[in-house]
């Protein structure tokens, strides 16, 4: 037989309590699991990034609230195009802008704007580099026209004159220094040679360098100014296979005045000076007369004064007693040169040590 409890039995704050529970704890559960219904968002889209990531605005806003554009954090990039801020409804903001927020999400996709570049063509050179733009332009941008600076020369002209759109120089023209306004696409210059010296100025000292058929390097930049012209060394590196840079010449074919770094140009007007070539020789030591193999080989311009090494600056150890010098010949029959002599180099020249044999007679006793 079930028990009945009688009302009367339980405590009024009892009941109390379980009124609350089953009326007012449903509500608040429920407030804390839903979001509040007039949040939004900014969201970012990178229409078309070829790689990087879009920003991610956790802030959650209501209506009125201030927001602040992202930068390009996580390093959105797209071929041909370059970053221009985020767009909207055909607004753009730049990052760090602010805006007020409506009662809706806002998607903020980047803006790509097209960028083009300027190239640079030798159009046939003999020697020296032309000049590199890594800049990518946008359409409008004005752009300076770069010089000469990797020494472009070309045999039978007097070094480049100028730029054109076209190999043949039937286009569009740009002299070194000059704007060149950008379109929708990239440009290529081709290199314009000269066929006529340059013009004489009274006023100036002016000094032109060239290459002269270097395989490697570039030319010092040209100078024009009020007061004597120091000339420069070789700081482009040029270099020729074969040869040696030895100054500067009047003449390509090295017949001229012959100036070397540091000398004056003192003389009002121009001077066009060539890189000056003398052929390289080589000394080589060999280490026996069985050699095949130098043991050190050593290059000289021409006409250089080279002294002679010793037989230890040759050979690791001591010297034998019957070292007897550098012969030109394993055989010994060549021409002898001895340690410390001092001889003009105008061919390669391949030397062996000369060893004497002594034989000692014992007598018995």
């Amino acid at each position: 037989m079930k028990k009945r409890i009688k009302w009367s039995a339980i405590p009024f704050a009892m009941i109390f309590v379980l009124l609350v529970s089953n009326v007012i704890c449903p509500c608040i559960v429920n407030a804390e699991a839903e979001p509040l219904s007039d949040s939004v968002s900014v969201i970012y889209e990178s229409n078309g990034a070829d790689s990087g990531s879009v920003p991610e605005d956790k802030n959650t806003y209501i209506e009125g609230d201030t927001v602040q554009v992202l930068d390009n954090t996580g390093g959105l990039t797209r071929n041909g195009f370059q970053f221009g801020g985020w767009m909207t409804e055909n607004i753009i903001f730049q990052p760090g802008d602010t805006f007020i927020i409506g009662n809706g999400d806002i998607v903020l996709k980047a803006v790509w704007i097209p960028v083009y570049r300027v190239y640079y063509d030798p159009n046939g050179m003999h020697s020296g580099y032309p000049p590199t733009d890594p800049v990518e332009y946008p359409k409008g941008a004005h752009v300076i026209v770069k010089g000469n600076t990797g020494g472009l020369d070309k045999p039978g002209y007097y070094g480049l004159q100028s730029w054109n759109t076209k190999p043949d120089g039937s286009g569009t023209t740009y002299y070194p220094g000059s704007t060149l306004v950008i379109e929708n696409s990239d440009i290529t210059l081709y290199a314009q040679y000269s066929t006529f010296p340059p013009l004489v100025n009274l006023t100036v000292y002016e000094v032109t360098y060239y290459a002269n058929g270097a395989t490697d390097g570039y030319t010092p930049e040209r100078v024009s100014q009020y007061s004597p012209v120091t000339i420069s060394g070789n700081p482009g590196g040029l270099r020729k296979d074969g040869y040696a840079f030895a100054g500067w010449n009047t003449k390509p074919d090295g017949t001229g005045e012959l100036y070397k770094p540091g000398d004056k140009h003192d003389t009002l007007g121009h001077l066009s000076l060539y890189a000056h070539w003398t052929p390289v020789f080589t000394i080589s030591y060999m280490a026996d007369t069985n050699a095949s193999v130098p043991s050190i080989s050593n290059q000289y311009a021409s006409g250089t004064n080279v002294k002679l090494l010793e037989y230890h600056e040759v050979i690791n150890g001591p010297a034998p007693a019957t070292f007897m010098g550098w012969n030109t010949e394993s055989d010994g029959s060549g021409e002898t040169y001895m340690p410390g002599d001092v001889i003009s180099l105008d061919s390669d020249l391949t030397l062996y040590p000369t060893i004497q044999f002594i034989w000692k007679v014992c007598r018995l006793q």
